[in-house]
């Protein structure tokens, strides 16, 4: 592990933490369409950024992680109370899968085929709440909406995807989400780099 920018990350990554710390500062823009801020559920967790910021402002954080090198620093970066981690993937449903290591990024990787991480859904958290759900997931995010839509319909969260085109990956076109959403009564409100946020 190494520091930088007062989180520790692996000793591997080049890239990632030149503009992850940056970027959370995004989530401060995407605050002004939440009403609540009881819960929210974030993946990938990374090394931490995303969640620690989200703990002083959410009740409870719930964020995955499938990748250990980068969970490993997580559990050292982020020791507020009221973060839960999970070392696990976002998917469709609860199951077993492989991970695609992005050598110099850590925040690159992406679910592949396999069996050496876990896969776990939004709708197995058996939230009461869920107010904000941040989605940064290599591509599967359609995969990770797929297993949060009982949750979706019955909460109204915001939602947060990264939009890099990564979808292909598992079979799916550009925009997917959007339309995903669109028949559970959302649209997008506001974009940010890759971000789009989606409001009911």
């Amino acid at each position: 592990m190494k520091e930088v920018n007062g989180f520790l990350w692996p000793d591997h990554d080049t890239e990632c933490n030149k503009v992850t710390v940056q970027q959370s500062q995004s989530l401060d823009l995407y605050y002004q369409f939440c009403k609540d801020f009881r819960v929210a559920v974030q993946a990938g967790g990374n090394v931490g950024v995303w969640p620690k910021k989200m703990a002083s402002k959410f009740g409870e954080v719930h964020t995955f992680e499938p990748a250990w090198d980068n969970f490993e620093c997580l559990e050292k970066n982020v020791t507020e109370p009221n973060v839960i981690k999970h070392y696990a993937a976002l998917g469709e449903a609860k199951k077993r899968a492989g991970i695609k290591m992005i050598h110099g990024n850590c925040g690159g990787n992406f679910l592949d085929s396999g069996d050496s991480v876990n896969v776990e859904t939004v709708d197995g958290l058996n939230l009461e709440f869920l107010d904000f759900l941040v989605l940064d997931v290599g591509g599967a995010e359609i995969l990770a909406i797929a297993g949060a839509m009982e949750t979706i319909e019955r909460c109204k969260p915001i939602i947060v995807t990264e939009e890099k085109g990564h979808c292909v990956r598992f079979g799916y076109k550009p925009g997917s989400v959007g339309i995903l959403l669109a028949k559970l009564g959302y649209g997008p409100a506001y974009a940010n780099h890759r971000d789009i946020v989606y409001v009911p």
